[in-house]
């Protein structure tokens, strides 16, 4: 998707989270270079493991998430909308 400009490296992704018996968090993830995740020090090849390292972060036990659906843009778009145009954009090479 940072090849489409539909991402830039750099951009910021956010996922708020509260926890069943928690305080709400929000966590910030940066896109890097080739495509993975920076957060909470730890790089990530996937939005679903990032999004994961986060809310076990905030004291969850949850073993899976769906991070396309987890991640939104500064602006409020999820990441799950962005891959439905990038798919739209680049069908010959997915």
């Amino acid at each position: 998707m940072v090849s489409s400009n539909l991402l830039k490296v750099g951009d910021v992704l956010v996922m708020p989270y509260k926890p069943r018996h928690g305080q709400p968090k929000r966590y910030e993830a940066t896109i890097l270079e080739d495509g993975s995740l920076s957060l909470l020090d730890q790089v990530f090849g996937s939005p679903s493991y990032a999004a994961l390292a986060g809310i076990n972060d905030s004291g969850s036990v949850r073993k899976t998430v769906n991070g396309w659906t987890s991640w939104k843009t500064m602006d409020g778009r999820l990441l799950s909308e962005l891959r439905e145009a990038f798919l739209v954009l680049e069908p010959t090479q997915n």
